[in-house]
């Protein structure tokens, strides 16, 4: 590469990084203004539809099923302590 490719590449590259810094400032700077303002933050599915797929995750219920499993066990285990405690002592 000669000297004037590279700076050609060197300016070009420069102004895209500038280009992309000056669009993501814009971007923050509506994000902030938005929440503010109290407006819910568009989703990046909802600004770029056509480049992401916006798949919604699926609700996992099945920690609320453990927690209750849980919360049985421990009244359970509490019930048979003081039954011990009363049988024993």
């Amino acid at each position: 590469m000669t000297y004037k490719e590279i700076t050609l590449f060197i300016d070009e590259r420069s102004k895209y990084d500038l280009t992309m810094n000056y669009n993501l400032a814009t971007m923050i700077a509506q994000f902030v203004n938005l929440g503010l303002n109290g407006k819910p933050i568009p989703s990046i599915g909802e600004i770029y539809p056509g480049l992401f797929n916006t798949v919604k995750p699926v609700e996992d219920n099945r920690w609320m099923l453990w927690k209750e499993r849980m919360i049985d066990y421990a009244h359970e285990h509490n019930k048979r302590r003081k039954l011990q405690q009363k049988e024993g002592g």
